[in-house]
């Protein structure tokens, strides 16, 4: 897991024995589905945070003087808050230098292979997007496309393309040669008409979308190239914070949180070569959020998900609350 503050490093950090033994009792994932990346399982069973210092280090069972420790550790139930806060601190890996100034975005690509940083920026040489690969987190690309903060980053399903979004009002697409040198793809300035705050892929790779702080929810093509290759602008009622998409039976639904609150659902359609934007429904804030939506992300599709066509969509709000809620879109999607 990768994690950006305020702080100046980006920290890498790697789960205990007992978080992964946990998650496969709770949720019968198995740790080895997730591991990808990484050679072999952790073994430490957890960490404890010291009473001076940042860093987390190991703790042994033995360590403890409780004799229900062993229990307590791995959780085979709904953990209770004293639970989660005494044992499921993670192991600081790694800290990847190389910015400026504090964290903006981060994001890896779905074969675990890259990962994109950006930091807060007022110059275009502190915009610069880091590109690192996982397996030694040496900086290979130094990306310059963007003259303000890049805000949101976002790797293609397919692992081919990078997406940027900036306060500038603009986005860029980058790819990936043979060689693993990231060059840019294309660049759209003034794309919106106020800074861009989210964007999203379609699982085919082929279309994005993109929001901010005009309320505008726009779908591009992956060769866009100017304003005009815009497909469709949808006006939506306050800022959009953050954007998510995944694949239907026959189409994508897309989800859009707001400044106010709200979280916005669509179905995206390609129908005779013609993308569609249809809208599903709202959450209003009493039902979402009184405050903005900071993040989405819908659970990952399978084939039982689509047959049961329901859909978790989990959100997080400047409020602190993490909402995760069920989604039965009424049209064929």
């Amino acid at each position: 897991m990768i994690v950006g503050s305020d702080e100046l490093p980006f920290r890498i950090y790697k789960a205990s024995a007992n978080y992964c033994t946990s998650l496969e009792a709770l949720t019968g994932i198995s740790a080895n589905e997730l591991k990808k990346c990484e050679s072999e399982l952790p073994t430490v069973p957890f960490f404890k945070q010291p009473v001076l210092g940042v860093l987390n280090i190991a703790a042994n069972d033995t360590e403890e003087n409780e004799d229900h420790i062993d229990a307590e550790t791995v959780f085979e139930k709904r953990p209770t808050t004293n639970q989660l806060l005494r044992f499921t601190y993670w192991e600081v890996a790694e800290s990847l230098y190389g910015h400026a100034n504090s964290a903006s975005a981060v994001c890896t690509d779905a074969e675990a292979k890259w990962i994109a940083t950006s930091c807060h920026a007022t110059s275009p040489d502190d915009a610069v997007i880091l590109i690192r690969k996982v397996n030694d987190w040496n900086i290979y690309n130094r990306l310059y496309a963007h003259s303000l903060t890049v805000t949101k980053l976002s790797f293609s399903p397919n692992s081919k393309y990078l997406l940027s979004v900036s306060r500038d009002r603009s986005f860029s697409v980058f790819d990936v040669d043979n060689e693993s040198n990231w060059t840019l793809k294309n660049h759209v300035a003034e794309a919106h008409t106020r800074m861009i705050l989210a964007c999203s892929w379609t699982t085919d790779s082929n279309f994005f979308v993109t929001g901010g702080r005009d309320s505008l929810l726009s779908v591009w093509p992956l060769n866009s190239q100017d304003v005009n290759s815009r497909i469709i602008a949808e006006k939506l009622s306050s800022p959009i914070m953050a954007l998510d998409i995944t694949q239907t039976k026959n189409n994508w639904l897309l989800a859009a949180g707001l400044g106010n609150g709200e979280i916005h659902i669509f179905s995206l359609s390609l129908i005779a070569e013609t993308l569609k934007l249809i809208p599903l429904g709202m959450l209003q804030s009493s039902n979402a959020f009184s405050l903005a939506v900071t993040t989405l992300k819908f659970r990952p599709t399978t084939s039982q998900i689509i047959k049961d066509n329901t859909y978790s969509l989990a959100a997080g709000s400047e409020s602190g609350i993490i909402k995760v809620f069920s989604i039965q879109p009424q049209i064929d999607c």
